[in-house]
């Protein structure tokens, strides 16, 4: 239950002129129009009614898609005629019953204005009562336009319902103020819809690093400026830029005083920094991650920052998992209004060993026919997803396999240590507890999240914070070209789980010793090839998620 401060006296706002129907139109004629807001704690919802008859419900909004209320004032000075506009402060630790740039007493008394009150809001679309996308034709030449329009009738849907609606959308609300000499009333508002929508008061400041290379049609700095920084702005996140210009720059930046040499921010240590918001695919927040690991103070910086991943680049497997958790659909849009809304909650993250160097990961490990399909693809990047599909085809008609030793630790339900001590690569793992086996396999995929791309289902099994690997592992024995081909069609909708030949190998940690050459590829990125070990980090890393 949201606990919700509503103050006892309305404030009377007037009803926008497209808005305005004989349903409620004032009872005395030539007199505007007014409205005020209810709230149904039952529901959690807010309820613009009319004024002469609060029972004619004009708009309903959902504080679950609220990022930020504000309210400018408007004020002309007697002695002065010229308008000037100030934002009152969203900051409500203080109670004062006014805004902060409120005069000092509660009557205006030397100046003549009004206040407009803002609300931004993010719905999503509901399909049984879609906005108005303008013409088809204007669409289709891409300058369609979404038309907001009021929701009496909105009933929030439930959990098996969200995966019907849409993507989300700007409907934001803004009202005039009926004058009034008492702002009280009207800073209670301000403060009771916040206390609805749950929102956080102190955001502090997060660094925003935009790779500008991401995907094949590299648009990941324009969706930056279009919408991620637009709705960081609504929702008062004040943030830094950071655009990557080289390989590693990222890495760099993350590292302790990587920032003094960049002429784009201010320089900040990341440890002055509450949140990381990386723009691209899921190659830049592997970078990131590399570089917050290189630095002496690397696990307490990552109990600091909140993560926020958008979804720029052509797999962006993080993002989906990310989205698909929270009941989202998958956008830049969708992404940056969880960022917005400052909900976060715990991944798992892990530790990879090879011969030489060590790795941390967020994503998955793939190895054998799925590395191929993943890195040798590279060459066909302009294709965006579609590389994935002609190389797997490839790949299918070569149906090599690739042998290896492979060895894991079960999850142990009587074993509160979730962490895992493992020996050095060089050492013999211990007998007890690990199982080993040796065979030919064709896939060996091991993940922490259920989507390794916008349409790659592979790991159903997987949740955020479950504490253990999900491993996807196909042999050689028993399995046919034919099989292999449909298995790859359906891992974009997880029905490969239906094969016999898909196992799901769950585990806190595991070890692979390939006999056979192959690639090793943490989260997209080829790393030192040849032995590799690693381990889960539970609950490592957290991530703005609902």
């Amino acid at each position: 239950m949201v606990e919700v401060d509503w103050p006892e006296t309305a404030v009377p706002l007037f009803l926008p002129q497209e808005w305005q129907s004989p349903k409620n139109r004032p009872s005395v004629p030539g007199d505007p129009p007014k409205c005020v807001y209810k709230y149904d704690e039952k529901e959690n919802l807010l309820k613009l009614v009319s004024l002469d008859d609060p029972e004619v419900v004009i708009d309903i909004l959902d504080p679950d898609d609220v990022i930020n209320v504000a309210v400018e004032i408007n004020m002309t000075n007697d002695m002065d005629p010229r308008v000037t506009t100030t934002n009152t402060t969203t900051d409500d630790k203080e109670d004062t019953g006014r805004p902060s740039n409120a005069p000092p007493t509660d009557t205006l008394s030397d100046t003549k204005g009004h206040a407009v009150l803002t609300i931004y809001s993010y719905p999503r679309e509901d399909p049984n009562n879609p906005p108005d996308k303008g013409s088809s034709i204007l669409r289709w030449c891409g300058m369609g336009k979404i038309n907001p329009k009021p929701r009496p009738t909105y009933q929030r849907p439930g959990e098996q319902e969200w995966e019907k609606w849409g993507h989300r959308y700007a409907f934001h609300r803004r009202f005039t103020v009926v004058p009034s000499e008492d702002v009280g009333p009207l800073n209670q508002l301000v403060k009771a819809m916040r206390q609805a929508a749950q929102l956080l008061q102190d955001r502090g400041r997060a660094l925003v690093v935009v790779n500008p290379f991401a995907g094949g049609q590299r648009k990941a700095e324009g969706l930056y400026h279009d919408i991620v920084s637009v709705v960081l702005e609504q929702a008062n996140v004040e943030h830094d830029l950071v655009v990557t210009k080289y390989a590693l720059h990222a890495k760099e930046r993350m590292m302790k005083g990587g920032g003094k040499d960049d002429q784009e921010d201010d320089g900040r240590d990341l440890a002055e920094y509450t949140a990381l918001i990386p723009v691209g695919g899921d190659g830049i927040v592997f970078e990131c991650l590399q570089g917050i690991k290189a630095r002496d103070d690397a696990l307490e910086i990552l109990q600091k920052l909140n993560v926020g991943i958008i979804g720029a680049g052509t797999s962006n497997g993080m993002a989906k998992s990310i989205a698909v958790t929270s009941h989202q659909q998958s956008s830049v849009l969708d992404a940056s209004f969880l960022v917005a809304k400052g909900c976060t909650r715990p991944t798992d993250l892990s530790e990879y060993w090879t011969a030489n160097q060590s790795y941390w990961s967020f994503l998955t490990f793939s190895w054998a026919m799925m590395a191929s399909i993943d890195i040798d693809s590279e060459c066909l990047r302009a294709l965006g997803t579609f590389r994935f599909d002609l190389w797997g085809a490839w790949c299918v008609v070569g149906m090599k396999s690739y042998k290896a030793k492979f060895s894991y630790l079960p999850p142990d339900k009587d074993d509160n240590k979730s962490d895992p001590t493992l020996p050095a690569m060089t050492e013999e793992l211990p007998a007890s507890k690990w199982v080993t086996e040796e065979d030919d396999f064709l896939l060996l995929w091991t993940s922490h999240v259920a989507y390794g791309g916008e349409k790659v289902y592979h790991c159903p099994p997987s949740r955020l914070d479950d504490e253990v690997f999900h491993i996807l592992v196909i042999r050689k024995k028993n399995t046919s070209r034919l099989a292999m081909a449909q298995m790859l069609i359906g891992i974009e909708d997880g029905s490969h789980v239906k094969f016999p030949q898909a196992e799901f190998i769950p585990c806190t940690a595991f070890r692979l010793e390939p006999a056979t050459p192959s690639i090793n590829d943490i989260d997209g990125e080829v790393v030192e090839s040849g032995p590799v070990q690693a381990k889960v980090m539970p609950g490592a890393m957290k991530v703005f998620c609902k």
